[in-house]
């Protein structure tokens, strides 16, 4: 019996963060906040030394760190993964990346491939956040395996002092990873990263942040994700079928009739299964 509108493996989360997420490249963003943890306040200063919440944009920022890396993948707008719960779709890197995201709608974390092995990818986030199903899947579209799974591996990176300073640490992260430095051997010094932000946006040139080395600690943790479909995505709250005799499949994506819908049929096969039979 086909079963629709199933959860296939793990339940999905309760909350869904708003589609209007901030977007660290797209130009439609600028003249909104860099959000760095929580919602900024409705009074707030310019100066970079002072307040929680930076309020110019970051687009030409971003765009001359992409600049400074070319060999390097990633860097697409943040705005795209906000909608993939709702049928979006985003480019999957094709070489070595290193992605920027909003997740939760309240913060900034960096995705790596670059000193990961075969389906698998970094995650670096300033403060420990619990990844909830929404975010497995936004990481997914990042990697798609042919496997039946990816492992996510949570280097301990440098862990976060003010609560707003969560975007600049992922764009820290960001360039230290171009330079080919792994971010959990560095200590930001994060007094400064602010003002070294501020001066980037004024000159439109890649931040650099000063650091210095640090052993590296062992992993905070390894998470396994399992991925579904012919896209190789995770799952979160989307409707999805089951063939009776294989997989889990987005009805978009497998062109799934719509008896196929009907959880009282006595079963359902994919294209390859029926052609197999």
């Amino acid at each position: 019996m086909p079963t629709a509108l199933g959860t296939p493996s793990t339940p999905s989360d309760s909350q869904t963060p708003s589609v209007a997420a901030q977007d660290l490249k797209t130009a439609s963003q600028d003249k909104d906040a860099f959000e760095k943890g929580r919602k900024p306040q409705r009074a707030q200063r310019q100066k970079s030394h002072g307040p929680l919440w930076i309020r110019h944009s970051p687009k030409d920022v971003i765009q001359a760190t992409k600049l400074k890396f070319p060999h390097i993948d990633g860097f697409q707008s943040s705005l795209l993964y906000q909608t993939l719960h709702q049928g979006g779709v985003v480019g999957t890197p094709q070489a070595p990346f290193v992605q920027i995201l909003n997740i939760n709608d309240n913060h900034w974390i960096t995705a790596s491939n670059l000193f990961c092995g075969p389906n698998k990818l970094c995650l670096y986030d300033s403060l420990k956040t619990i990844i909830n199903q929404q975010t497995k899947q936004k990481l997914s579209w990042l990697i798609r395996p042919k496997t039946p799974h990816f492992d996510i591996q949570k280097p301990a990176v440098q862990i976060q002092r003010s609560s707003s300073n969560c975007g600049l640490f992922a764009l820290a992260f960001a360039t230290l990873l171009g330079n080919g430095v792994k971010p959990e051997e560095c200590q930001c010094v994060e007094r400064n990263m602010r003002q070294t932000l501020y001066r980037a946006f004024q000159n439109k040139k890649a931040p650099v942040f000063a650091y210095k080395k640090n052993p590296a600690k062992p992993e905070r943790e390894t998470i396994q994700v399992e991925v579904h479909c012919i896209c190789r995505t995770s799952h979160y709250n989307e409707v999805m079928v089951q063939c009776s005799n294989c997989n889990w499949y987005h009805p978009n994506c497998e062109s799934v009739p719509h008896k196929g819908l009907d959880t009282t049929a006595e079963e359902w096969n994919c294209e390859i299964c029926t052609n197999h039979v």
